[in-house]
């Protein structure tokens, strides 16, 4: 795991209920506006959470290769060590991922993020966030997160503000040194950030073009991708014309949507391979040593009530792979689907109406604004209206599936879609709890709680010995109708399976048979109908799905949302 001072080239293998020694290189007192708490080395059952003066302080330890060991006697200054320790040793990437969050590569960066290749991204991304609600979205539930979640991030705001802050501009890397966009943030901007990273395996996929270009009547003359500018800008506008032409361009250049890019491995070792009897855990993500998906690692201490170490994606309050006392756990993306679908039935002379149970229903608008440097002294300001339906934003299927399915309007139709991961209001929750079992019961309640880690599996081992697999993506749960239509299609329709097969799950907007079915956790799979297995031998993923986590006991029956079972497996595996 990259932990911000250089590459640690290979797995990382915890035995779990072995305390490692550590080897100190280095101290420090952080904090606050000054002002202390107490700590206690009691067990407590409830958080605490902020320190009573308001005041964030934590104690700041490196230990070989720079990683920080953070203790404080709050959650909140805990997140306020690690989010201090993270900005300076990542301050350019870390402020880069929030300029993208706001919406704001355009405004600082210009509308290219190929200036050779005058592709328009900043520009299409910048509008498809603000569609997408990125921060809009964070700025409306923010209030909503449980009071943990809120903790940790106000807390790692606090502290990236401090180091930004405390910090001359000259003395920043070259990267960003004396750059506008390093500067001080709101604990939203860091939850648009989350946002973000929740949607990396659906919305995400989506950025480069395919809502951008998702328009009523598409390629009329009447509704153009062309986005409008405000107010009179000559010699400044020559690339506005080209954004829509950009936008299909990139569009039609991902073939796949169930191969991410992203991939792990990850074995859970149980007592009877262990010569000690306890589990034993491999860690081997495969993320990158640099950019804002490189794993950074920490300790996060609050005595009596956390305690561990792992490594999580940059600016996480808390780390995402990891091990305390008694266990350990890591992630590997799934086949799983955090997305579907929807084909609308358009009402006859209107594109802006679908049926749906006979009735109809509004297809609505939202008009979103963007700022661009075209290196004139102040920022031009561009005009865009986007499309959504009651699943979400509006997409453009004949630019994702490279003419296989028809333009909006035509044939009566048009597509729409609605993704698992687009609200992310307990998402810290889930790695706290995480964090905080003791045991595989208590592991496991996370996610009968409906807990999520997004887009990836786990993979876990404990001081009993004990191996443990789930998928834990956040899939729709959608009825045995629903699937059986699925799978008649696919066997029926060339067509429609190969649609299935690049990842994209089609369902029939016009009937509320195909929408997500509720229950206990919002339209998600609930916990007795995700893979899962439990062995004293071992489990194992290696980016494939979950049917052959162990070939002693293998996973099927579950729903195709979770991916292909009695399958060959790949080279990895």
């Amino acid at each position: 795991m990259n932990n911000g001072h250089g590459p640690r080239r290979g797995p990382l293998f915890v035995m779990v209920g072995v305390v490692p020694a550590l080897l100190v290189a280095t101290g420090g007192f952080l904090t606050g506006c000054g002002g202390s708490s107490s700590s206690s080395s009691e067990p407590v059952s409830e958080a605490p959470l902020l320190p009573e003066d308001g005041n964030f302080e934590a104690t700041i330890r490196r230990t070989t290769n720079g990683v920080p060991h953070v203790k404080a006697d709050d959650l909140g200054s805990a997140a306020y060590g690690a989010g201090y320790a993270q900005t300076k040793d990542n301050v350019c990437y870390l402020a880069e991922a929030i300029v993208k969050a706001r919406s704001e590569r355009a405004k600082y960066f210009g509308p290219h993020r190929d200036a050779a290749a005058q592709d328009n991204l900043n520009v299409i991304n910048d509008f498809t966030f603000k569609a997408q609600r990125i921060l809009s979205g964070a700025e409306e539930e923010f209030e909503a997160m449980s009071p943990e979640g809120q903790a940790l991030i106000k807390g790692f705001t606090a502290g990236y503000n401090q180091y930004v802050g405390e910090t001359d501009p000259s003395n920043l890397p070259q990267e960003c040194r004396e750059q506008p966009w390093v500067k001080e943030i709101e604990p939203t901007d860091l939850l648009a950030h989350y946002r973000m990273v929740a949607q990396f395996a659906s919305g995400g996929l989506f950025a480069d073009g395919p809502l951008f270009i998702a328009i009523p009547g598409e390629d009329s003359s009447q509704a153009q991708p062309t986005p409008v500018a405000l107010g009179k800008h000559p010699g400044q506008l020559d690339f506005v014309a080209n954004v829509g032409s950009a936008a299909r361009t990139h569009a039609a250049q991902r073939e796949n949507y169930q191969d991410t890019g992203l991939a792990s491995n990850a074995w859970g070792i149980g007592s009877e391979m262990s010569s000690a009897g306890r589990g034993g855990l491999l860690a081997n993500p495969h993320f990158p040593y640099t950019g804002p998906r490189r794993l950074y690692q920490m300790q996060m201490t609050v005595p009596g009530y956390l305690n561990v170490n792992g490594a999580g994606l940059l600016g996480t309050a808390v780390p995402l792979i990891n091990f305390n006392e008694n266990l350990a756990w890591s992630h590997t993306v799934s086949t799983s689907r955090r997305f579907t679908l929807y084909e609308l039935t358009l009402k006859d002379g209107d594109d802006l109406t679908y049926i749906k149970d006979g009735e109809e229903r509004p297809i609505t608008s939202e008009t979103f604004t963007i700022e661009v440097n075209t290196g004139a002294p102040e920022p031009i300001e561009l005009e865009r209206t986007f499309y959504f339906s009651e699943y979400g934003p509006m997409i453009s299927a004949n630019a994702v599936t490279q003419g296989g399915l028809p333009k909006w309007g035509d044939a009566g139709t048009a597509f729409t879609y609605r993704d698992a991961n687009a609200d992310t209001n307990d998402l810290l929750d889930t790695w706290l709890q995480m964090s905080r079992a003791s045991n595989l019961d208590e592991f496991r309640d996370v996610f009968r709680e409906c807990g999520s880690t997004l887009w990836t599996n786990t993979t876990y081992a404990d001081d009993q010995g004990n191996a443990y697999y789930i998928d834990s993506t956040s899939v729709p749960n959608l009825s045995s109708q629903t699937l059986t239509v699925i799978k008649g299609k696919r066997f029926a329709s060339s067509a429609f399976n190969q649609l299935f097969e690049n990842g994209l799950t089609l369902l029939e907007g016009d009937t509320s048979r195909d929408d997500w079915v509720e229950g206990e956790c919002g339209g998600l799979m609930p916990f007795d109908k995700r893979p899962q297995l439990v062995r004293s031998d071992w489990v194992q993923n290696a980016n494939d799905s979950h049917w052959a986590t162990n070939p002693e006991a293998f996973l099927t029956g579950f729903s195709p949302l979770f991916g292909p079972e009695k399958v060959a497996q790949g080279p990895r595996t």
